[in-house]
């Protein structure tokens, strides 16, 4: 038999399937949010985009594509978008993993932080790099040999910076 659900949680399933979060992750949320136990397939009835979900309603089906659009558009507004939230949870995974004892899981949270703490954001849109670069701000500044395995990377600056060239060595 099927079960019938109130709008509000067919909408909240939509969205959430909408936004990524697999069939498991909604049955969950709408158990802790709505206390209602559904099943995995009832939840795959509202994605459109699997065979289950064919028989949609329209404004649930545009529900969920005006979602995805603007969920995949806004990546800025997710949290762990955010370099400050990041950090704060691989800070709170480092603890649990000292209080847990399991050392291999609190070095990994370190080296993750060093890393997200060393990225260095070239321009608007420019890409990120993780690791440590040190700048120079002509080709004559004193720069030590690279080793074997470094690379240099030329950057032209845009017009009016104080020099034409940086280069930008990783280490």
């Amino acid at each position: 038999m099927k079960q019938v659900l109130p709008s509000t949680v067919k909408r909240y399933i939509v969205r959430l399937l909408a936004q990524g979060d697999s069939p498991i992750e909604v049955v969950r949320a709408v158990a802790q949010d709505f206390s209602l136990e559904v099943s995995v397939q009832t939840v795959n009835r509202y994605h459109p985009d699997k065979p289950t979900g064919d028989c949609l309603s329209k404004p649930l089906r545009e529900l969920f594509y005006s979602t995805r659009k603007a969920f995949v558009e806004s990546p800025d507004n997710l949290p762990m978008a955010q370099k400050a939230i990041r950090l704060r949870r691989l800070d709170t995974q480092y603890e649990m993993a000292l209080e847990a004892g399991t050392l291999k899981i609190a070095l990994t949270a370190i080296d993750l932080a060093r890393k997200e703490m060393m990225a260095l954001q070239l321009g608007e849109g420019g890409g990120e790099f993780a690791g440590v670069f040190r700048v120079f701000n002509s080709p004559d500044d004193d720069a030590p040999p690279l080793p074997e395995n470094q690379a240099s990377l030329t950057v032209k600056l845009k017009e009016g910076d104080a020099s034409p060239v940086s280069t930008i060595v990783s280490e």
